[in-house]
């Protein structure tokens, strides 16, 4: 599999004084000879000062 190319559409929060953020994005894969689109809406959380996926939601 590879990444021919990941966009992000939209994110919420993640700022400097956030624990949690979000990322909704979409990425353009080679799976196999063959191009699929993935989307995803991410969540994040900040743990020692550090930024962790948590999970995310796929259509």
């Amino acid at each position: 599999m590879s990444c021919i190319s990941l966009k992000v559409l939209a994110t919420e929060k993640g700022g400097p004084q956030d624990d949690t953020g979000g990322v909704t994005f979409h990425a353009s894969l080679q799976i196999n000879g063959k191009r699929m689109l993935h989307r995803e809406k991410s969540t994040f959380r900040r743990e020692d000062g550090r930024w962790f996926y948590v999970d995310g939601e796929t259509n």
